[in-house]
C-alpha cells in the first residue's frame, strides 16, 4: 500500500508539469487581445481549452478582442476551432461589431462568413453599421451596405433556407450619420453552377427571409445563391424568361459535323423558360419570378413531359462575317417522327426577324424523319433529300426569307434501358438568310426557336420547348423571339 501511495506521490509532480504546460498560464483571451500571441492562441486549443473563455471583467471572449486589434489570423484560427462568432460581451456586443469599429475589413468579412449577425444590437441599440458609419469607415460601410447571407439551411422533412441583410434605417451617432434605403434580393438556384434562375424574391424592409418547399426531389443535387435584384430598364415585351429576352453572341469559327465541341458551357442557354398562357397548353417544369410562372416546356393534346430525361434544350449561336452559327443541343428518351407533316415530329423551328421583332425575316424547318443509316450518323442537306422506305429522310425547309443556309443533324441513341439520346442540329444562316446585308458588331435582330417533341405514345406536335418558341411553333409572330445582338471582333476570335 506504501509503495502504492509513494508512486502516486511521485507522479502528481509530473501530471502538474504536463497539465502545466499543457495549458498555459496566459488566458486565451489576453493572448489574443493586443500581445497578438497567436503561439499561445495555438497552445490553449492543444490543450482543449474553453475557446469561448470570458474575461471576467469585460465578458468579452478571445474573438472579441481579435476582433477588437484585427488580428485576423488569430480570428481565422478561433474560428475554424469552433468560436462563436455571435457571443455577447457585457454590454451585448458581438465580436463584429468591434471589428466595424476598429475598420478591419477583411476581418468583418470572416466573420460574415461565420454567420455573424449583421443586426446585432448592443445595450445601448447600436449595431457594427452604427459603429463603421460612425467612424467614416467607408468600405466596411460598403460591405454591409452590399451583405446577403444565408443563415439556415434544412433538407430532412423539407427544403428550408434562411437569408439575411442589413436591414434599412438610420446609422450612425450625432451628425455623422447614414441612411440605408431598403432593397431587393433574390435566391437564385443552379444545376451547373453557369445557369441560375430566381427563384424568390426578398425585400430587406421586410423580414424574415425564409423559402421552404415540401417537395425535396425537386431541390436535390442543386446550388443555391443570393444575389442584388436589379429592375430592368423595361419590362420584358413579351413570354421569354427576362433574363434570356436579350442575348449577346460572341464571334465563332466553328464547322457543321455535328459536334458543339467549338462551344464553351457558358455559351450555351439551356431550357429557356417562356410563359405559357395558350387554352389547351399545360405548363411544366415551372419557375416562379416577380410573379410570372415561367415553364421548360409545353404540353398539349396527349403530349407529356417527364422531366429532363424526356426531353431538355441547350442552345447556342454566335457569328462572323459569313454567318450565324446556331447549334441546338436535345437530350431526350427517343428520337420519333410520324413521317407526315414536317413538324409532326421531333423537329426544330427557327425565325429571324428585325432588331425592333416587328417583321420576320427569315422562317426554317428541320427535322430528321427517317434516321436509316443507323446510329451517329450525321445527315446533311443532301442525305435528307433522299427517300427511303417511302418517306424522306429529312426535312430542311426555307419558309420564308431569301439568302443561302446549311445544316447537319447529328442522332445519338445512347441507351434503350432506359431510354437515352441526344441529337444535335448545326444551323448556318448566311447574312441573307436572316434579312442582312453584311454581319458586323453591333447588328441586331430577333430570333425564335421552337424545338418540337413527339413520342410513340403520343404521336405529332404533342408538345415543344424552346427560345420563345410562341414566335413560330404554330404561327409566325417576331413579337414572341429573343432579340440578339452581335458583340465582339471575330478577327480577334482565336478559338
Amino acid at each position: 500500500m506504501f509503495r502504492t501511495l509513494s508512486r502516486y506521490i511521485l507522479c502528481l509532480p509530473l501530471w502538474w508539469v504536463v497539465s502545466a504546460l499543457a495549458a498555459p498560464e496566459l488566458p486565451l483571451w489576453a493572448a489574443a487581445s493586443w500581445r497578438n500571441d497567436i503561439a499561445t492562441v495555438r497552445a490553449h486549443i492543444a490543450a482543449g481549452t474553453n475557446i469561448d473563455t470570458v474575461d471576467d471583467w469585460t465578458g468579452k471572449t478571445a474573438l472579441h478582442y481579435a476582433a477588437e486589434y484585427g488580428h485576423l489570423e488569430i480570428a481565422d484560427l478561433l474560428l475554424a476551432n469552433g468560436a462563436n462568432v455571435n457571443h455577447r460581451d457585457d454590454d451585448k456586443a458581438t465580436p463584429l461589431y468591434f471589428a466595424a469599429v476598429g475598420g478591419f475589413v477583411e476581418l468583418a468579412k470572416l466573420l460574415l462568413v461565420y454567420g455573424a449577425d449583421i443586426n446585432a444590437r448592443d445595450k445601448a441599440r447600436e449595431t457594427p453599421m452604427d459603429g463603421a458609419v460612425f467612424f467614416g469607415h467607408v468600405n466596411m460601410v460598403n460591405v454591409f451596405q452590399q451583405y446577403l447571407g444565408i443563415t439556415r439551411y434544412s433538407y430532412d422533412t423539407r427544403f428550408y433556407i434562411e437569408a439575411t441583410a442589413l436591414a434599412p434605417g438610420l446609422y450612425g451617432f450625432l451628425n455623422k450619420k447614414k441612411r440605408i434605403d431598403s432593397r431587393l434580393f433574390q435566391l437564385e438556384t443552379s444545376g451547373d453552377l453557369v445557369h441560375w434562375r430566381p427563384m424568390k424574391l426578398f425585400d430587406t424592409s421586410r423580414p424574415p427571409f425564409t423559402f421552404k418547399d415540401s417537395r425535396l426531389t425537386k431541390y436535390s443535387q442543386r446550388f443555391f445563391r443570393l444575389q442584388p435584384f436589379t429592375m430592368p430598364p423595361e419590362p420584358p415585351v413579351n413570354r421569354i424568361y427576362s433574363t434570356y429576352e436579350s442575348f449577346e453572341a460572341k464571334p465563332i469559327d466553328g464547322t457543321l459535323d455535328g459536334l458543339d465541341s467549338e462551344w464553351a458551357t457558358v455559351d450555351f442557354v439551356f431550357n429557356p423558360g417562356f410563359e405559357v398562357v395558350e387554352d389547351g397548353q399545360r405548363a411544366k417544369g415551372t419557375f416562379t419570378f416577380d410573379d410570372l410562372t415561367h415553364a421548360q416546356f409545353a404540353e398539349v393534346d396527349e403530349g407529356k413531359w417527364d422531366g429532363d430525361k424526356d426531353h431538355v434544350i441547350s442552345i447556342a449561336v454566335g457569328w462572323n462575317t459569313d454567318g450565324i452559327q446556331l447549334t441546338i443541343v436535345v437530350e431526350d428518351d427517343l428520337h420519333h417522327h410520324t413521317k407526315e407533316g414536317a413538324d409532326e415530329g421531333d423537329a426544330v423551328r427557327v425565325l429571324f426577324t428585325d432588331a425592333s421583332r416587328g417583321e420576320a425575316t427569315g422562317e426554317y424547318l428541320f427535322a430528321l424523319v427517317e434516321p436509316y443509316l443507323g446510329d451517329g450518323t450525321l445527315y446533311d442537306k443532301n442525305t435528307m433529300a433522299n427517300t427511303v422506305k417511302g418517306s424522306v429522310v429529312g426535312h430542311t425547309k426555307q419558309l420564308a426569307g431569301n439568302g443561302e443556309f446549311d445544316v447537319v443533324i447529328l442522332r445519338t441513341q445512347k441507351t434503350i434501358h432506359p431510354n437515352t439520346g441526344t441529337t444535335v442540329y448545326e444551323l448556318w444562316f448566311s447574312p441573307g438568310a436572316i434579312g442582312a446585308e453584311v454581319l458586323e458588331e453591333g447588328f441586331a435582330f430577333g430570333l425564335g426557336v421552337a424545338v418540337i417533341d413527339s413520342d410513340s405514345d403520343a404521336p405529332g406536335k404533342q408538345g415543344w420547348s424552346g427560345w420563345g418558341p410562341d414566335s413560330v411553333v404554330l404561327e409566325t409572330n417576331p413579337g414572341e423571339t429573343a432579340l440578339i445582338t452581335l458583340v465582339g471582333d471575330p478577327a480577334d476570335d482565336d478559338d
